[in-house]
């Protein structure tokens, strides 16, 4: 029997007469393999047994929206059909996300798929009366002309909203049972009316994903999760390689891809493996592109595919694949859900979706068992941070990916290949969670072991298995251990012992043979480190504490303590006491009275050219405020950790004797200011979401200076805020020993986020920074205040240069390229050099007057050239040349911390000086470079240096205060960030 168009009009009767058909013809065959001949006889497979029957028992006990979930691959569509006749739905309703999908779910339905074949339905039911709807309906009547002779109506969701509110409910009447396939693609506005509308009706979701688009969960309960580990393991699901290349330049990328792509297809076929590549990108202009590196390969004939083409050259094209006329598909967002090519072997991405839920259906496409195809291969850049974050929300989603991925060698980073080698040493993978998406806090205690190794089969009467998530998985190269462990705890709201909460907790073990250091980090309430240093090395195991753990703080530059804890030796009523702020300094002084310790304390500065923090407990906690971004991250700041902690050269007490102090900001101190910056708060954000307006006339932060006006240690520290020729002057004033900042001339309000504030009221709340010549700042009107301790600057680095035919008065090129200006020879000399790019960044809130860009395949090197005109037409030894120009030295290390922030800002600055129509920034380079470079920035080394040049500086003639200044700025530089710093001046 095959299924035949029914004359028209159709009936109730006849759909009744249909249901009538499939009593006593249903039969649940599964799937089973014969013990004799191992001969695979037909059926249902498991995960559609599994789904089926949990949706007959959920509808047995509940009316409520309930999901199943299953990879792609799986067979959802012959789940629904079985439900649908097992059933005997009086009138189902199936909704799509697609046209494309109606229409294949369409052909399904009205054939019933494999349900014959599989011996589910018998041969003399009848079919299905099956109709598409493809456009919204507006009254009752039209409804009732379409559902009434219907056993099953398949449309989209899109069409379900648009239809009008008595025409919705009356389709609520009709249907019994709604199915829903793919519906991770449901947004919540378009869902809520529908759901509303047929909450009184059966509804079954399907989906290979729990997860909408937008990362929320999908609704209704979850009653059948099919696990991706499962379905490898039962050959839904083929092995997939993952292939990567690191490649920054876009067309470098697709070239790449392109050859890996074809030399895999080439390789298959020596295998025997008739595979077809898809080539996906996310647009048109991108795909015509991409298709052009497929069809310089012979024999290929590539086809291209997206929604706008006529469905007739869609067909074709499609029709060319299955042929075997065509290898390779360049397609945008298509071929998607429901698609079913298994031959589609071989995934090369050369642009990353923006969901992660397509893009566990686009790698399903690639997954699907054959017994003639081979294993699927996955190709893709991750120099681009898109395909990073989505790799790793891969892990997050299922951490049978861990399974599913086979990582194979590529062109790579050297840190990305120690983090690949670091994870693949780990046995067994977890199943329950990915290791790669472990990010502990940074914390330890740490133990001296004595035992030349580790007693690892400890671990199993340490973490029992009705207590751990998995077994303990161990790196035994590494000697790092991961287990989770689960413990119930009494609600902290009542007593009860009916409620409990599960508290799942990361333990993290790792042996440092070299040190002879146990580090434990275990999030375990309490304590439980001793038992497990005992159980692992024996009863000599001894925790460090004491001095041993305050080394930590050693080597870091401009420390500045927040905390410090007390302990009273000495017995009385207070045996603790808590210092903060600049309190700290108070309680240092109290402990070097006899009868106080050290207790604990916590601080912040610089180390090897970053921003840290440390925090230390004489019972031997050690910890940072922060969180490493992978178990490898924390096993090397632990080996950090452990080198302070064994070098008996660090004399603890020392370390407290160099620190920043910090005084509360009463009154304008006494000290040459050198410039000023925003906030770090301020600077954190993205540049365009602050807006100023200066005297009536609106500019973006990146377009707005900040310049010091007062040049001296007595006068009230006034400066300037600036931009295309508009300005205002503030000056910083106290009232009540506090400081304020007013308005001179000129008015200023501030736009950041949906909220408007006057300058004076914004820099209430963000209170500026400022540099001054004896090493003192001003950080959120607190003063910071350091020990002069620095020689003069070495005149040795000191370099001169010629500047014949330069007006020593003359800084900007400006939009001419004026030659006879400091700035334009400063370019020209740059350019010998062979910069990547050159960028004339001079003008209001500047990162220099020149950025110069040097990218090698190793690393980013970036130079900062600040320039600054002479007060006289004559070099010598002037202070005041030097005050504004240090100053712009030290205010650009903020650009060092967020290097990418760098490149988004000189992007920002260009396309603001095109908008005007006014000359390019660039000397050397292009936009597109620059974005190229800012994508090498994101997971390349970047080194960064500071240039001053001054040609009014003689070098001959340079005072003491001169070399003092230039010593304090190079100070600045290195204990922050550790910038190099060069001065370039006259003869």
């Amino acid at each position: 029997m095959t299924p035949v168009p029914l004359p028209l009009p159709a009936t109730d009767e006849h759909a009744r007469h249909v249901r009538r058909s499939w009593t006593g013809r249903v039969s649940i065959v599964e799937e089973q393999e014969n013990e004799e001949t191992q001969e695979i006889l037909s059926g249902l497979r498991s995960p559609q047994v599994g789904a089926l029957y949990a949706a007959l028992a959920h509808w047995k006990t509940s009316e409520e929206p309930a999901t199943i979930v299953m990879p792609t691959g799986t067979g959802k569509t012959e789940t629904m059909l079985t439900a649908f006749v097992h059933q005997r739905c009086e009138r189902l309703l199936v909704v799509v996300p697609s046209d494309a999908l109606r229409t294949q779910i369409g052909h399904k339905f009205v054939s019933m798929g494999l349900l014959r074949q599989l011996g589910i339905l018998a041969a003399e039911s009848l079919y299905p009366v099956t109709a598409r709807l493809t456009k919204s309906l507006q009254i009752e009547q039209q409804v009732d002309e379409v559902f009434i002779p219907c056993n099953v109506v398949i449309t989209t969701m899109d069409i379900l909203h648009r239809c009008a509110e008595p025409a919705l409910q009356r389709m609520v009447d009709h249907c019994s049972h709604v199915f829903i396939d793919e519906a991770h693609h449901i947004s919540a506005p378009t869902w809520t009316q529908v759901k509303q509308a047929f909450a009184v009706r059966r509804i079954l979701q399907f989906t290979a994903t729990p997860f909408r688009n937008d990362r929320k969960h999908v609704e209704g309960k979850i009653i059948f999760n099919y696990p991706l580990a499962k379905a490898q393991q039962e050959e839904y699901f083929k092995l997939i390689r993952f292939q990567h290349i690191w490649e920054f330049n876009p067309e470098a990328a697709d070239q790449a891809i392109a050859q890996i792509a074809v030399e895999t297809l080439a390789a298959d076929a020596a295998d025997g493996h008739e595979h077809l590549i898809m080539a996906r990108t996310n647009k048109v202009e991108r795909a015509k592109q991409v298709i052009k590196y497929y069809e310089a390969y012979p024999g290929l004939n590539p086809v291209l595919i997206h929604s706008d083409l006529p469905d007739k050259t869609k067909k074709a094209c499609i029709n060319d694949l299955r042929t075997g006329r065509s290898k390779v598909v360049v397609c945008v967002n298509m071929l998607g859900e429901g698609f079913d090519l298994p031959e589609l072997k071989i995934a090369a991405i050369h642009d990353p979706h923006k969901s992660l839920a397509i893009t566990l259906q686009f790698t399903g496409r690639f997954t699907r068992f054959k017994r003639t195809l081979g294993d699927a291969m996955v190709i893709v850049n991750l120099a681009d941070a898109e395909v990073q974050a989505e790799i790793r929300e891969l892990f997050a989603e299922d951490a049978d990916w861990n399974v599913l991925l086979r990582q194979l060698s590529g062109a790579t980073t050297g840190r990305q290949e120690d983090l690949s080698e670091f994870f693949r040493g780990f046995e067994p993978l977890p199943k329950f969670y990915s290791l790669q998406n472990v990010t502990p806090k940074m914390s330890t205690v740490v133990y001296a072991t004595p035992a030349e190794a580790w007693r690892l089969e400890a671990l199993d009467e340490l973490f029992k298995p009705e207590q751990r998530l998995d077994p303990p998985s161990i790196n035994a190269q590494r000697n790092v251990v991961a287990v989770v462990t689960k413990q119930s705890e009494s609600v902290e709201w009542g007593t009860t012992r009916e409620l409990r909460d599960t508290v799942w907790d990361l333990h993290l073990l790792y042996w440092n043979a070299d040190q002879r250091l146990l580090y434990i980090n275990s999030t375990v309430r309490g304590t439980m480190h001793e038992e497990l240093a005992k159980a692992l090395f024996g009863p000599t195991v001894v925790m460090k504490r004491g001095n041993d753990v305050f080394r930590i703080l050693h080597g870091i530059t401009r420390l500045a303590l927040t905390n410090l804890g007390l302990s009273h030796i000495i017995g009385g009523a207070v045996r603790f006491t808590m210092h903060m702020g600049s309190d700290v300094f108070q309680g240092l002084s109290q402990a070097s009275q006899t009868g106080k310790g050290k207790s604990n304390t916590f601080g912040y500065g610089y180390r090897d050219a970053k921003q840290v923090t440390a925090g230390c407990s004489v019972k031997g906690k050690i910890w940072a405020y922060r969180t490493a971004g992978t178990v490898l991250q924390w096993v090397e700041w632990c080996d950090e950790v452990g080198e302070k902690i064994l070098d008996e050269t660090i004399n603890a007490e020392e370390i407290f004797k160099h620190l920043v102090k910090s005084e509360p900001l009463e009154q304008r101190p006494e000290a040459v200011p050198l410039g000023m910056e925003w906030s770090d708060s301020v600077l954190a954000r993205p540049e365009h979401t602050v807006e100023f307006t200066i005297n009536g006339i609106s500019f973006p932060l990146y377009e707005v200076g900040l310049r010091v006006l007062t040049l001296d240690d007595y006068n009230p520290i006034r400066f300037e805020l600036f931009s295309d020729g508009h300005s205002a002057v503030y000056e910083m004033v106290f009232v009540d020993k506090r400081a304020s900042y007013q308005p001179i001339s000129g008015a200023v309000s501030v736009l950041s986020g949906r909220k408007s504030y006057s300058l004076t009221d914004w820099l209430e709340k963000e209170p500026p920074t400022f540099f001054f010549h004896d090493r003192s700042m001003i950080q959120y009107n607190t003063l910071l205040k350091i020990e002069p301790d620095h020689l003069p600057y070495d005149t040795d680095k000191i370099v001169d240069w010629d500047w014949t035919g330069v007006n020593l008065k003359l800084e900007s090129q400006g939009l001419a390229r004026s030659s006879n200006t400091i700035q334009y020879r400063v370019i020209q000399e740059l350019k010998k050099a062979g910069y990547d790019v050159i960028f004339d960044d001079d003008d209001s809130y500047e990162a220099a007057d020149v950025v110069a860009i040097r990218a090698t395949l190793d690393k980013i090197r970036i130079e900062l050239y600040h320039c600054k005109f002479s007060q006289e037409t004559t070099p010598g030894a002037r202070i005041k040349d030097l005050y504004e120009v240090c100053g712009q030295a030290q205010k650009s290390v903020h650009w060092y911390h967020d290097p990418v922030q760098l490149f988004k800002h000189l992007q920002l600055r260009e396309g603001n000086r095109a908008k005007q129509g006014k000359a390019s920034r660039f000397d050397i380079g292009t936009v597109a470079k620059l974005k190229e470079l800012e994508k090498r920035a994101r997971v390349l080394p970047v080194e960064m240096a500071v240039y001053i040049v001054q040609p009014g500086l003689s070098k001959a003639q340079v005072s003491e205060d001169q070399l003092d200044l230039l010593a304090v700025t190079e100070l600045y530089l290195m204990e922050t960030y550790q910038l190099p710093f060069t001065v370039i001046c006259s003869a």
